[in-house]
């Protein structure tokens, strides 16, 4: 329990400490505690997707996954262990309820709770969703053996009704919580529902423009992405008006709040950055097509050319490599011919300058033998004179 509990951004029950606070501002740590009813089936959900079944991911919140340290079996058994542990939560704040309030309101008030709770983990909500992240719409073709041929893009309404189910529960479980909990208006349940499935849109869109890669391009196997299905600009357009239609109701019900307002600003910021790496990677991307499409063309324009020029009647490919092996050769047939009679050049013109440099030795050695001849014949004449001049001084 505390493996997977560690970590994470806790964003989930402190909504539901926000909403509680917002209608009992002096109460509300007092039920405090319901804060975890979101945290426990979210991070049981977490489980479940990080398995080898369906996203067979190795890291969650920083560290390695559950199923990894503990092993599938365990892995399966706290996730269900969370699910209970959350319903707990719900059945024993029945005797305070029962304390606080007539026994009938008490009984609503816990029933309302675990309605909510069963309904979005039900397989109409979250394991709808997990089933229809996991496979395609059509229901027979796993995502993740359509890595190579992505699916065909699904219709706004067709990728909204996925995330409803496998993000918005969560933040239905969250909010409308809060909200029984708090006493809110329960005519007015409807529209908290609806606060959570806009939040839980937007936050899923906000976490598909930064998870865009991962999801798309870069993990082993395919996963239904907002992005890819509306494309960058529209999913951008789409998710500020969700957020709009959101903040709207969110006065309406009277839930305006600095927590609110935090995560609008937490994920505008993030989407934003994210949306505009998105848009210069694809604008790259598509200069790099039209670069790649007009070499192409000056390609098939010179290949053209050749054609003509050579007479060639026919486009046969294999002619034209086969002519462009020969050219080839040829080329390096010439190649190594010349580089031979450089080589040989350089091998004649090194023979003659060892030459010329032995004929200079030769010469500079003939020179210092007649001037060590000259210098002994002067030392006779001058010892046979008795030393009457130097002859060589003489003649110098």
């Amino acid at each position: 329990m505390e493996y997977i509990l560690d970590g994470g951004k806790r964003l989930r029950p402190v909504l539901t400490l926000a909403v509680l606070e917002k209608l009992q501002p002096d109460s509300w740590t007092d039920s405090k505690q319901v804060c975890l009813i979101a945290e426990f089936i979210h991070s049981s959900s977490l489980i479940i997707d990080d398995l080898p079944a369906f996203d067979n991911a190795l890291q969650r919140r920083g560290k390695k996954c559950v199923h990894l340290v503990k092993g599938e079996g365990l892995a399966y058994l706290l996730s269900f262990n969370l699910v209970t542990e959350a319903l707990l939560i719900v059945h024993k704040q029945l005797p305070q309820l029962k304390k606080v309030y007539p026994a009938e309101e008490a009984y609503q008030q816990y029933e309302e709770q675990l309605e909510n709770i069963i309904t979005n983990i039900s397989g109409t909500k979250a394991i709808s969703g997990q089933l229809l992240s996991t496979f395609h719409t059509s229901g027979n073709k796993n995502l993740r053996d359509m890595k190579d041929h992505p699916p065909p893009k699904l219709s706004r309404k067709e990728i909204c009704d996925i995330l409803y189910k496998k993000t918005s529960s969560f933040f239905e479980i969250s909010i409308a919580i809060g909200w029984i909990v708090g006493h809110g208006d329960r005519t007015k349940i409807k529209d908290v529902e609806h606060v959570a499935k806009l939040l839980g849109l937007c936050y899923q869109i906000y976490d598909d423009f930064l998870d865009y890669n991962e999801d798309v391009s870069d993990s082993d196997h395919f996963s239904h992405n907002y992005v890819y299905h509306r494309g960058i600009d529209l999913a951008y357009e789409e998710y500020l008006e969700y957020q709009d239609e959101m903040t709207k109701k969110i006065i309406e019900l009277g839930l305006s709040c600095p927590m609110f307002d935090y995560v609008k600003t937490f994920m505008n910021k993030k989407i934003l950055n994210a949306k505009n790496t998105l848009k210069e990677a694809s604008t790259f991307m598509t200069r790099k097509k039209m670069v790649t499409q007009e070499a192409l063309k000056m390609y098939d324009a010179s290949l053209q050319m050749v054609i003509e020029k050579c007479n060639i009647a026919t486009t046969d490919v294999e002619i034209l490599r086969e002519l462009n092996e020969e050219l080839c050769t040829e080329y390096e047939e010439d190649k190594q011919v010349t580089q031979q009679k450089h080589a040989q050049s350089m091998d004649k013109k090194e023979k003659e300058n060892d030459q010329l440099r032995t004929a200079l030795n030769k010469v500079n050695k003939e020179k210092e033998d007649h001037v060590k001849e000259y210098a002994r014949a002067s030392q006779q004449v001058s010892e046979r004179t008795g030393g009457l001049g130097n002859l060589s001084g003489d003649i110098n």
